[in-house]
Formats: structure tokens, C-alpha cells, sequence
């Protein structure tokens, strides 16, 4: 169980394209979790509705929700220097991606752009990561 020692960050306020979340270390099961909070504030809804343009947006071939995509995005660019300091000081811990509602797609997402990187890339092994989302709605197609 995640102890709240162990929350190594934690963003209680979201923004456009950036949800709520934390970052925290599980020492019995051994995950690095990001968790992801749901549609919570008017910047999440705005986040949840987004509409990049009248084009569709795609992802690996797949049409996507802007929103869902950039918020994985921006996990990507800004949160894992942090999560791969954890998982360099936590060895043999996997990378578990958590997330509810439409960020539970956002954790889907980031969890397929995470395993289509190489070990070189992310700097630990894709093979690591996993993801659970909770009320899920459907994110690709």
C-alpha cells in the first residue's frame, strides 16, 4: 500500500492538458505509481473536450481525443526525468500507470507511447510498464 511518505510528488491542481496527479514509490509491490486524478476542475473538462482542430487526430495510425493525447504528451515531456530517477533508485520496481475517468486514457496512452520507446530511450526496460484505468472510456479507435 502507498504510504503518503512515499508520494515523491504530488499536483493537486490541474491545468489545460495537465491533470492532477502524483508520483510514488509502493515498497511491497514494488510499482513506481503515476496516478492520475479524473475530470475534477473546469481545466479538466476543457481538457476532456478539446478539439485540436475540424481535422482528426491521430495516434499510431488510430484516431484519438486531443486532449487525452496531450495530457499523455505532456507526462512524457515533463515527468519522466522524475519517474526514471525513481525507478533508477528503486531497482527491480515495474512502472505502473493509474488513472480514472478520461485520464484513465491518458494513462492507457501514455503507457503505449511508453512501450513503443526503446530501453535506450526511456533509460529502464518498456517491457516495465503497465497501466489500469478505472472507468475507462473507450480512447482509440
Amino acid at each position: 500500500m502507498l504510504q503518503e511518505s512515499n508520494v515523491v510528488k504530488f499536483i493537486k491542481d490541474s491545468s489545460v492538458m495537465r491533470p492532477g496527479y502524483y508520483i510514488g514509490i509502493d515498497a511491497h509491490k514494488k510499482p513506481v505509481i503515476l496516478g492520475i486524478h479524473g475530470t475534477h476542475t473546469v481545466s479538466d473538462l476543457i481538457t476532456d473536450i478539446v478539439s485540436s482542430s475540424h481535422e482528426e487526430v491521430t495516434f499510431e495510425g488510430y484516431s484519438i481525443c486531443f486532449g487525452t493525447a496531450e495530457s499523455a504528451r505532456w507526462f512524457l515531456n515533463h515527468e519522466m526525468g522524475t519517474i526514471k530517477k525513481c525507478l533508477d533508485k528503486h531497482k527491480g520496481f515495474r512502472l505502473r500507470l493509474v488513472g480514472h475517468s478520461l485520464e484513465g486514457a491518458t494513462a492507457s496512452l501514455l503507457a503505449i507511447m511508453l512501450r513503443k520507446k526503446s530501453s535506450k530511450e526511456l533509460g529502464f526496460s518498456p517491457d516495465i510498464v503497465t497501466s489500469i484505468g478505472y472507468a475507462t472510456p473507450p480512447c482509440v479507435s
